[in-house]
């Protein structure tokens, strides 16, 4: 959901999932809830943004090994990210490249670079 707060300004609110494949052989999978604030040059089509967010929601990781063995387990996460992107109006339909960086509570693989597609329409 986006909300338009300020002429330049936005708030964006989505449900996250996503998945990390590290090379130590940890998995990790996060699913929940973000909210971020950004700034965007207020242009109609495309449209580059800068903004912060906070992520809260589940992490479930596990070792190749661990998971063998039954030893998984879900933790609680919240985590804070620095966001750019840019914004691609079409019509109704909004797409959202973005980076972010994930300075989070439980990961043991340490803070992560994330990128994604954020997709949405407006009503």
């Amino acid at each position: 959901m986006l909300l338009n707060a300020k002429r330049n300004f936005a708030v964006r609110l989505s449900h996250v999932l996503f998945f990390v494949d590290d090379p130590s052989e940890v998995n990790e999978f996060f699913e929940g809830f973000s909210i971020s604030g950004y700034y965007h040059l207020g242009q109609k089509i495309i449209n580059p943004y800068v903004g912060v967010g906070v992520f809260s929601g589940e992490i479930y990781n596990c070792s190749r090994e661990d998971e063998n063995r039954g030893l998984c387990d879900n933790k609680f996460v919240l985590a804070i990210y620095p966001e750019f992107g840019v914004a691609f109006n079409i019509g109704n339909v909004q797409i959202y490249p973005f980076v972010r960086r994930y300075y989070d509570t439980n990961s043991p693989t340490g803070n992560i670079s994330a990128y994604g597609l954020h997709l949405g329409l407006k009503y």
